[in-house]
């Protein structure tokens, strides 16, 4: 009689322990020392660690390090997106003082594909990139900035970070390609089909032998 309630009352109890089961994979990660499970979706933001940083260049405090391992809800074909917000600490821009941002995506079988970029400006920077049909083991990075001169030369801000996962949309393409050949071969039949003319057909005038053989 109360099936509207009863389905209010589930659907309570179901966000309840879905929040629940979160809370617990959260704490097994930090227990294990493990990143936590990637959300599913096709644009989400794997980003597990920090999300600000102050390096100053001396050799404990020079570089931002990440590894984060694979799991079900990497696909092949994934694109990512690193993008991380620099603050450098002197006014005036000067070439030589710079970071390095690198990705790299590491497949099953231990080949490795990176990328690799050399900032010298405040501002938002990414580096990105795409993996090909090998299963993904693990996504490694690092932000390298060396020391200066002086300290406030080495002071770098980092902050405003994201690691964006966007699914390849297979479906799209397959499409695409099945449209175009059904157009190849609509375009095949019509060119095999044979030339008719509209003007109507006129007899064969005859020779003149012929006509004086008639006379």
């Amino acid at each position: 009689r109360h099936t509207d309630v009863l389905v209010k009352v589930y659907g309570k109890v179901n966000k309840l322990l879905k929040n629940q089961q979160q809370d617990v994979d959260r704490l097994m990660a930090l227990h294990d020392k493990r990143p936590q499970k990637s959300a599913s979706g096709d644009s989400i933001d794997v980003w597990t660690e920090q999300h600000v940083y102050v390096l100053t260049g001396y050799p404990l405090n020079n570089k931002v390090t990440f590894s984060l391992p694979s799991d079900e809800n990497f696909k092949k074909q994934d694109s990512l997106s690193w993008e991380v917000r620099y603050r450098f600490f002197h006014t005036e821009p000067d070439s030589t003082v710079m970071a390095v941002m690198s990705m790299q995506i590491v497949y099953n079988n231990d080949s490795v594909v990176s990328a690799i970029k050399k900032v010298v400006t405040s501002g938002k920077e990414s580096v990105g990139l795409k993996s090909d049909s090998l299963e993904i083991k693990e996504i490694r990075g690092f932000i390298y900035s060396p020391k200066r001169d002086t300290l406030e030369k080495g002071l770098l801000l980092l902050d405003s970070i994201v690691l964006m996962r966007y699914h390849h949309a297979n479906d799209t393409i397959s499409g695409i390609e099945t449209e175009k050949g059904k157009l190849d071969k609509e375009k095949l039949k019509e060119e095999e089909k044979p030339v008719t003319s509209s003007q109507p057909i006129q007899p064969e005038k005859e020779k003149p032998e012929e006509q004086n053989q008639r006379r």
